[in-house]
């Protein structure tokens, strides 16, 4: 198992069988896409792609960032809500996270 988005190519090559990623809670699809282009042409892009993503994400705390995400998809901003000690992303940080995945990868903000 891997939990590094970036590295699931890299893991299924060697014989793994899987991985656990906040990624894939958001978009699901996206990974689904990652894992299935291994060994194939498309496969160095999407991991490009996806590595920026996970940058992105981790710049803030990755919780409030990946609920985030969450509300900019389902239009809940419920989803912002967090449990202390984790204070939620600012406007600021929200909005600045949300532009910048929609421009790396439009098909992750895009609802599977």
């Amino acid at each position: 198992m891997v939990g590094h988005e970036p590295f699931v190519p890299r893991l299924l090559k060697a014989g793994g069988v899987g991985t656990i990623c906040g990624v894939a809670n958001v978009r699901p699809a996206l990974m689904r896409q990652l894992y299935d282009s291994t060994g194939k042409p498309e496969e160095e892009g999407l991991v490009e792609a996806i590595s920026k993503v996970c940058k992105l994400v981790t710049d803030v705390p990755f919780v409030p960032a990946i609920k985030a995400m969450l509300a900019e998809q389902t239009g809940d901003r419920r989803w912002l809500n967090v449990r202390p000690p984790l204070v939620a992303a600012s406007e600021v940080e929200q909005r600045r996270l949300v532009a910048a995945v929609k421009a790396l990868a439009p098909a992750a903000m895009a609802a599977d």
